[in-house]
């Protein structure tokens, strides 16, 4: 590394406008745990820290240089150093280079600031575009359930897939679950609340949702808790596992 200059580079599986949005707007998810950034929006917009707590005043450490959504960010931080943001379209989404300069001008700069410290703010950013990824997918099975969309689910489930729910019937194989898809009756009602992952890996995830169903066979809607496993196969995230549990 050049005294000068701390670079860190990271792959991530969204388009370059999406990378900028996860960057700019979700900065608080990935950030620091002792501290919570913000950027305002814009060429001179400000960018703040905050620490100490909630009733801490956010302090500003930067401005906005650069403002160019999907391609390029940039601003000042902490005194005379200067970061600069490259969201570059790649094969698999985005390739992220932060080259963050000026610590010789600067010798007050965060000493923590270094290219370890860049590269370990990237995996936390990476995994946070990753739960990006992962919500989108779920969203896409959620509408494929709505729609009873069977060869959806026959292209995105695991061969070993396994479906749980309510009822006397009980576990699910992919087979089944297509086959008992094509005389489903339709959904009238299929909303999800609250979705988030509880776990993700690079090749494996948990999402948890709430959701409201009812088909055109019910009396009234039903409240659920869905819990589903994707697995990435082949560059895609597939469906591994699904449980419904009624509220």
């Amino acid at each position: 590394m050049s005294r000068d200059v701390a670079t860190a580079i990271v792959e991530v599986a969204v388009d370059p406008p999406t990378a900028f949005e996860v960057f700019t707007e979700e900065v608080a998810a990935w950030w620091r745990a002792s501290e919570s950034l913000r950027f305002e929006a814009g060429v001179g917009g400000r960018v703040l820290a905050l620490t100490g707590g909630k009733v801490a005043e956010p302090v500003e450490i930067g401005r906005i240089l650069v403002w160019e959504p999907g391609p390029r960010l940039a601003f000042s931080y902490r005194g005379d150093t200067e970061v600069e943001v490259r969201f570059e379209p790649s094969d698999g989404g985005t390739r992220v280079v932060v080259e963050h300069r000026g610590f010789d001008r600067d010798t007050a700069a965060l000493k923590t600031d270094d290219d370890d410290d860049w590269a370990a703010l990237l995996d936390r950013f990476a995994e946070r575009s990753r739960e990006r990824v992962l919500l989108a997918r779920l969203a896409e099975f959620v509408t494929a359930i709505a729609e009873n969309d069977v060869e959806f689910f026959r292209r995105n489930m695991t061969d070993d897939a396994q479906c749980v729910f309510p009822g006397t019937a009980g576990v699910y194989d992919k087979e089944q679950v297509v086959a008992g898809m094509a005389d489903h009756p339709p959904y009238v009602k299929y909303l999800i609340e609250d979705p988030h992952v509880i776990d993700a890996g690079p090749t494996a995830a948990v999402l948890t949702a709430r959701a409201v169903v009812q088909r055109v066979d019910d009396a009234a809607p039903r409240s659920l808790i869905t819990s589903s496993t994707f697995v990435l196969r082949d560059g895609d995230w597939k469906l591994a596992f699904l449980q419904w549990t009624p509220l």
